[in-house]
Parts: structure tokens; C-alpha cells; sequence
């Protein structure tokens, strides 16, 4: 088990209904690893995701980081940091967030996505199971 489970493996816990393949496969998965400001994240499966050319995803991830794992953000926070000083319509608002954390849902943050309410209002925040790592470089940065 010290490499992890093979795809096949992995692909036929998933089909099964039983919770005890599912609890297997969570206890043999690494946790997602984040950059503290956005810049790249490592999914469950070991894939690495620069996000550097993906400004909207960086800065929705850094948002979420910086909230920490198992907090939710408000959608109106998340909207502001993710695009400040644009004002945007309610509509158009929910849009791009609503594509922006399914972007970073096809990264392979699916499962470490929580989505819940902040005073009556939609939030999502990374599970308590992601880990958050300084970007080098980020104690440079302006408070």
C-alpha cells in the first residue's frame, strides 16, 4: 500500500456502493495541497496545477486559503477577492463564481469543496483535510 492503489483498483472502490471501499480509498488517498496565494494546487491524485496563467482560479484559491481548511467564505467575499473593484450584477456575479469553483473542481478539488451558508448566504471553503503550504515568496508580500 506504501505506493497508493493502482487505477484499476482505485476505479473498482468506486463503483462500489459499500462504505467501507470509499473509507479504504480515503484513507489511502493524500490530502489536496494548496499554495497559500493560489499559485498552483496538487489534487488527491498527485497532480501538480500551475496557476499562474489562470489569474480567476488563482486568486479564488488564495481566497480560500487564506480562509483556511474547514472555513466557508461568503459569496460576497469571495466575489470581492476574486474580482476586486469590478462591480458586478447579482446575476452575473453568481455566474463567474459558480464557474470559477467548478474550474478549480476540474483541477481535482471535487472532494475538498465544501459548499454551505454564511448568514443565509451560499460560502464555499476548503475541507479541513487540504493543506495549506507558503508559496515562496509570499512573505515578501505587502500585508
Amino acid at each position: 500500500m506504501a505506493g497508493g492503489l493502482s487505477p484499476d483498483t482505485r476505479a473498482a472502490l468506486l463503483a462500489e456502493p459499500i462504505a467501507n471501499h470509499r473509507m479504504l480509498l480515503r484513507l489511502c488517498s493524500k490530502p489536496p495541497v494548496v499554495a497559500d496565494d493560489g499559485s498552483w494546487l496538487v489534487s488527491a491524485d498527485g497532480q501538480r496545477h500551475e496557476l499562474d496563467r489562470r489569474p480567476v482560479l488563482r486568486r479564488a484559491l488564495a481566497v480560500l486559503a487564506e480562509a483556511g481548511p474547514g472555513c466557508l467564505v461568503p459569496r460576497s467575499a469571495l466575489v470581492a477577492g476574486i474580482w476586486p473593484g469590478t462591480k458586478l450584477v447579482a446575476d452575473s456575479a453568481d455566474a463567474r463564481l459558480h464557474s470559477t469553483i467548478r474550474g478549480l473542481r476540474r483541477l481535482g478539488l471535487h472532494d475538498a469543496l465544501l459548499t454551505g451558508e454564511v448568514d443565509a448566504e451560499l460560502a464555499y471553503g476548503l475541507g479541513a483535510e487540504v493543506v495549506v503550504r507558503i508559496s515562496p515568496g509570499t512573505a515578501d508580500r505587502p500585508p
